[in-house]
């Protein structure tokens, strides 16, 4: 699956957690929709390494914890995070969202 460029999964009813290692299994992937699930758990700190990452679709689902600091992504323009449970103790994260046009 490394050379997937683009995964949509929304709207499937899906629960769990994501996989810890999902950035390094998908490390080309440019579009991660995950949208209107179940999906529950802390966001793996390992999309983070998932470097062609340019559109990451986690809102609606039940993810819990801290938002990571997604600026290691400079191809990110478009983050949404909501209807989730998620929190941030320091906001510094969206301001290191340099390209990102969408925020939500």
């Amino acid at each position: 699956m490394s050379s997937l460029k683009s995964l949509t999964i929304a709207e499937n009813s899906l629960v769990g957690r994501l996989p810890f290692d999902i950035g390094y299994t998908l490390p080309n992937v440019q579009d991660l929709i995950l949208s209107y699930n179940s999906f529950d758990g802390p966001i793996p700190a390992s999309l983070l390494k998932a470097y062609h990452l340019q559109r990451l679709d986690l809102n609606t689902n039940r993810f819990t914890g801290f938002i990571p600091f997604f600026g290691s992504l400079p191809n990110l323009v478009l983050l949404d995070l909501a209807i989730n449970k998620l929190e941030a103790d320091d906001w510094g994260f969206v301001s290191s969202l340099s390209n990102c046009s969408r925020l939500s």
